[in-house]
């Protein structure tokens, strides 16, 4: 049996590539759209309230930003 995480897929894609990560993070355009989200913290922590109702955490924010502008490597870990 597989032992599961509790990183995300998205987490544990960016581990992989930290340079994406901090390419992403360093984007003026991302950082005003992120800021421009609502927000909720839960159990401490932060999350972004994306598609109405759905919460994702940093790296998941990240990772669809790098999505929508195509910088994704073409084979991500765990595809």
């Amino acid at each position: 049996m597989a032992e599961q995480s509790d990183q995300t897929f998205e987490r544990n894609a960016l581990d992989r590539y930290p340079d994406l990560r901090a390419r992403v993070g360093q984007s003026p355009e991302f950082q005003a759209w992120r800021t421009g989200l609502k927000t909720v913290e839960v159990d401490n922590a932060k999350y972004y309230i994306r598609g109405g109702d759905m919460l994702v955490d940093d790296d998941q924010l990240i990772f669809e930003w790098a999505h929508r502008l195509g910088w994704l490597p073409s084979e991500l870990p765990g595809e």
